[in-house]
Formats: structure tokens, sequence, C-alpha cells
């Protein structure tokens, strides 16, 4: 989960969730899937095109140490939604990365966020490659991944909650979930005057597009999803396909009001 603002991240995002305890926010909200068209954005969807399936949530659970930390860890948010998703063309399961598992020089994401060079919301879903880097030593923010920005295509405004994912062994791993990164319409503009205005070296001080790492968060998706990276901790959390989780003082939890 992402906030988009200008300013103080940490108040705002802490207030945010403090004002939305009454969870009626959620019926508002509508999940997107299973497509490559959203019949939502500014262009209209091609004929030839599969169509989003649309889906209301159900409840959203947060990892309270991204309130606890002033959204300084923990920027991902598991979403239960009112209908099953089925394995389909273009909706097929990932793997979680393990812990054991190394970050991948190269990855990509798919979302539907803003193109930067016409600052309009996108209709088909947009595949991107990633190179990932080294982050700051001066970065206040743990658990994360950080991406070169100094590429033609870059995360943008939309893309928040897209997931980084490369390939190992034949099979698709998820790593990281996209955070935020330097405002898209400054990389685009640097882009579009590279050669001007010694705009090279505006594009090599970019501090890289972050992510947060899925890793040091496989028990808590593992314990709230039963969706885990190895058997033990499985056994460990869903025993009973019924079974009522217990000690929930990890996590943030928004259910939809049932009005």
């Amino acid at each position: 989960m992402d906030i988009l603002f200008d300013g103080e991240r940490s108040e705002w995002c802490v207030t945010f969730l403090r004002v939305k305890e009454n969870n009626t926010w959620l019926a508002s909200w509508t999940v997107y899937h299973s497509g490559e068209c959203i019949p939502m954005s500014e262009d209209e969807c091609q004929h030839n095109q599969i169509k989003a399936v649309r889906s209301k949530i159900r409840s959203v659970i947060i990892p309270k140490i991204f309130i606890d930390e002033k959204c300084a860890r923990g920027d991902l948010a598991i979403v239960e939604l009112d209908a099953k998703i089925f394995p389909a063309f273009l909706a097929q399961p990932l793997c979680l990365a393990s812990k054991n598992n190394e970050v991948p020089l190269k990855a990509e994401v798919a979302s539907w966020g803003s193109d930067a060079s016409r600052m309009k919301t996108v209709t088909t879903l947009t595949k991107i490659d990633l190179s990932t880097i080294p982050c700051s030593t001066e970065s206040t923010f743990k658990d994360v991944i950080c991406v070169s920005e100094s590429q033609e295509q870059n995360i943008c405004m939309g893309d928040s909650g897209a997931g980084m994912v490369y390939s190992n062994k034949g099979r698709k791993h998820i790593i990281g979930i996209a955070s935020y990164g330097t405002d898209c319409r400054t990389i685009q503009m640097a882009l579009d005057y590279k050669d001007e205005f010694d705009e090279w070296e505006k594009l090599s001080e970019l501090a890289g597009g972050v992510f947060t790492d899925i890793r040091p968060f496989s028990d808590f998706i593992c314990k709230y999803t039963g969706v885990c990276d190895d058997e033990d901790t499985l056994s460990e959390y869903m025993t009973d396909d019924n079974k009522t989780i217990e000690d929930i003082s990890d996590a943030v939890i928004l259910q939809r009001n049932h009005q």
C-alpha cells in the first residue's frame, strides 16, 4: 500500500489510517484484475483486449510496523476480495521469494500507472523492465529494494502496489512491491532533454525507485493468507482452514462495513 503526497510523509500516512478507522471508505474502492485493459481510463479499450474483472474489497491487512515506524518500513497490504480469482491467461499465480533468495539484477513490473510522456492514465497493462541497484546509505527506509531510474521507462503515479517479478528456474517469483520514487514528470523531462542543458547529470543523480522487500514479511504474509515459502511455516499458522488467527497484534485490519 502506498500513499501519494507532498511533504510530510510520516505524519500524513499515519493520520490517514487513523481518520479511516470506521472503514466505510472500503465500500467505495474497487480492484481490477485478470485483464490487460481497464474500462475507466482516458483511452478506450481495444476490441481484441481482455477487459479486467471488477471485484469489491472485503478487508485490508496492513503490517502494524508501517504505522509504528511512521511509514519507513512495511509499505505493503494484503487485500481480501469478495470473489475468488481463478487462474486465467492473465491471472497466473506467482511464487513468493523466500528469505534465502537474493535480489535479482534484472526484474520486471506490470501495472496501469500514468504515462509520464502524456501525463494521463493508461488503459493497457504495461510491463516495465527493472535494473536493481544498491540503495542509498542515507535512506531512512528499511527492508527495501532500489531500482535505477536512469532509463526510458520508470514507475509512475498509479504504479504503487505493483509487484517486482523475476524468473528463477522457470518460475515467476515476486520479491518486491512498488512503493515510491522520483516524480516521473521530473524523470521524463530529463529524458526529453538529456542531450541538452546537462540533463544527463540530473539522471545520474536520481536516488532510484523504491520497492518494499517482501522477504522480511514472508511470515506475516503466510500468517494472514496461508501462502508461505515453506511448509513448516504453513503448518504453524494454518493447521485448520477455519481456524481463527488469535494474535493479530502485528497488524491493522480494516474491514468493510456492510450497509
